[in-house]
């Protein structure tokens, strides 16, 4: 696994959930239980195998993994070495999002994970600004955002 620095980022969530806690407070467990879903299929439409993807906060791989089964070459990035030890096909990659430096450039950067749901404008720069140093020309950059309501719903509700 290739090492950055990690542990500085401005990121900040809380959550509930089993077993061990990421900086940002999210639960390993719960993560390594979450299936591959649709993002899977959104990326495959824009771009064939084989390609170069870049998944920045990638945590457990469930998504990078499942692209790598799909035949892209996938590199995973997140600061988590407890999330980062659950990935099992993709290149793991610990490293804050926002200081990530690469001396590659990849053909998708997947920003998925609700992270530029964040409500501070830096992180959401230095994300997109992470992705930009990252995609090479010509490059797509997939970025994930969800409706903020729907962490305020319960489940079930509908």
């Amino acid at each position: 696994m290739q090492k950055q620095v990690a542990g500085k980022s401005r990121l900040v969530n809380s959550g509930t959930g089993p077993g061990e806690r990421t900086l940002d407070g999210c639960s390993v467990e719960f993560y390594k239980r979450l299936p591959a879903s649709e993002e899977i299929d959104v990326v495959s439409a824009v771009r064939s195998p084989p390609c170069s993807i870049l998944e920045l906060g990638c945590g457990t791989g469930r998504l990078a993994d499942a692209l790598v089964a799909r035949g892209y070459a996938v590199t995973g990035v997140d600061n988590s070495e407890a999330m980062l030890s659950c990935v099992n096909r993709a290149t793991p990659v610990l490293s804050d999002i926002e200081s990530l430096e690469l001396e590659e450039s990849f053909d998708v950067v997947f920003l998925a994970s609700r992270l530029l749901n964040s409500p501070d404008p830096l992180v959401r720069q230095g994300l997109l600004q992470a992705a930009k140093r990252h995609l090479a020309k010509g490059g797509v950059l997939l970025a994930e955002v969800h409706d903020r309501n729907i962490l305020a719903r319960k489940v079930g509700d509908g």
